[in-house]
Protein backbone atom coordinates (compact mmCIF):
# COMPACT_ATOMS: atom_id res chain seq x y z
CA UNK A 1 0.00 0.00 0.00
CA UNK A 2 1.53 3.51 -0.53
CA UNK A 3 0.03 6.57 0.97
CA UNK A 4 1.70 9.80 -0.87
CA UNK A 5 1.56 13.67 0.19
CA UNK A 6 4.40 15.81 0.66
CA UNK A 7 6.13 12.99 2.09
CA UNK A 8 5.42 9.37 1.13
CA UNK A 9 5.40 5.97 3.38
CA UNK A 10 5.18 2.25 1.67
CA UNK A 11 3.49 0.13 4.58
CA UNK A 12 1.99 -3.91 4.30
CA UNK A 13 -0.08 -2.52 7.94
CA UNK A 14 -3.13 -2.24 7.96
CA UNK A 15 -2.52 0.67 10.49
CA UNK A 16 -0.03 3.39 8.62
CA UNK A 17 1.99 5.69 11.11
CA UNK A 18 1.23 8.66 8.64
CA UNK A 19 -0.34 11.95 9.22
CA UNK A 20 -1.31 15.04 7.51
CA UNK A 21 -2.33 17.81 9.50
CA UNK A 22 -2.38 15.61 12.54
CA UNK A 23 -5.15 13.41 10.41
CA UNK A 24 -3.85 9.25 10.21
CA UNK A 25 -5.51 6.50 8.44
CA UNK A 26 -6.34 2.87 9.41
CA UNK A 27 -7.15 0.76 5.93
CA UNK A 28 -8.83 -2.55 5.23
CA UNK A 29 -7.97 -3.63 1.79
CA UNK A 30 -9.60 -7.11 0.26
CA UNK A 31 -10.36 -8.82 -2.62
CA UNK A 32 -13.45 -8.63 -4.62
CA UNK A 33 -16.03 -11.62 -4.45
CA UNK A 34 -17.47 -10.54 -7.57
CA UNK A 35 -14.45 -8.60 -9.73
CA UNK A 36 -11.76 -10.28 -10.26
CA UNK A 37 -8.68 -8.88 -9.52
CA UNK A 38 -9.89 -5.63 -8.40
CA UNK A 39 -10.02 -5.10 -4.52
CA UNK A 40 -12.36 -3.59 -2.10
CA UNK A 41 -11.25 -1.05 0.90
CA UNK A 42 -12.55 0.56 3.83
CA UNK A 43 -10.39 3.42 5.18
CA UNK A 44 -10.72 4.85 8.23
CA UNK A 45 -10.00 8.54 8.73
CA UNK A 46 -8.96 9.66 12.68
CA UNK A 47 -10.71 12.76 12.17
CA UNK A 48 -14.26 10.54 12.22
CA UNK A 49 -14.51 10.52 8.28
CA UNK A 50 -14.66 6.32 6.76
CA UNK A 51 -14.25 5.81 2.89
CA UNK A 52 -16.17 2.85 1.34
CA UNK A 53 -15.01 0.98 -1.74
CA UNK A 54 -17.14 -1.69 -2.88
CA UNK A 55 -16.86 -3.20 -6.53
CA UNK A 56 -17.28 -0.42 -8.20
CA UNK A 57 -19.23 2.02 -5.64
CA UNK A 58 -18.32 4.04 -3.18
CA UNK A 59 -19.16 6.22 -0.41
CA UNK A 60 -18.29 8.73 2.42
CA UNK A 61 -19.20 9.30 5.66
CA UNK A 62 -18.94 11.61 8.81
CA UNK A 63 -20.74 11.15 12.23
CA UNK A 64 -23.43 8.88 10.23
CA UNK A 65 -23.69 11.67 7.71
CA UNK A 66 -23.25 10.73 4.21
CA UNK A 67 -20.73 13.07 2.55
CA UNK A 68 -20.18 14.73 -0.89
CA UNK A 69 -17.50 13.29 -3.00
CA UNK A 70 -16.45 15.23 -6.32
CA UNK A 71 -14.34 13.23 -9.19
CA UNK A 72 -12.26 10.43 -7.83
CA UNK A 73 -11.64 11.02 -4.94
CA UNK A 74 -11.78 14.39 -3.32
CA UNK A 75 -14.14 14.12 -0.09
CA UNK A 76 -15.50 17.22 1.49
CA UNK A 77 -16.64 18.06 4.86
CA UNK A 78 -16.85 20.32 7.50
CA UNK A 79 -13.43 19.62 8.81
CA UNK A 80 -11.78 20.04 5.23
CA UNK A 81 -11.17 18.46 2.18
CA UNK A 82 -9.25 14.68 2.09
CA UNK A 83 -7.80 14.30 -1.63
CA UNK A 84 -7.70 10.17 -1.98
CA UNK A 85 -6.39 8.14 -4.58
CA UNK A 86 -7.22 5.09 -4.55
CA UNK A 87 -6.86 2.02 -7.33
CA UNK A 88 -8.89 -0.95 -7.17
CA UNK A 89 -6.71 -3.11 -9.58
CA UNK A 90 -3.51 -2.83 -7.06
CA UNK A 91 -5.08 -1.77 -3.98
CA UNK A 92 -2.58 1.49 -3.48
CA UNK A 93 -3.76 4.39 -1.42
CA UNK A 94 -2.23 8.05 -1.83
CA UNK A 95 -4.35 10.79 0.42
CA UNK A 96 -3.52 14.24 1.95
CA UNK A 97 -5.88 16.18 4.14
CA UNK A 98 -6.43 19.76 3.92
CA UNK A 99 -8.19 21.37 6.72
CA UNK A 100 -10.37 24.10 6.49
CA UNK A 101 -8.92 27.52 6.89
Amino acid sequence: MILKSNHFKVSNDDYINYESYGVSLKSKVFDSKTRKGEKNARLEFSNGIIFNYDDGKFNATLDGDYLDINGKYLIQSYLGVIKLSYSPKSGEIWWVFEPKK
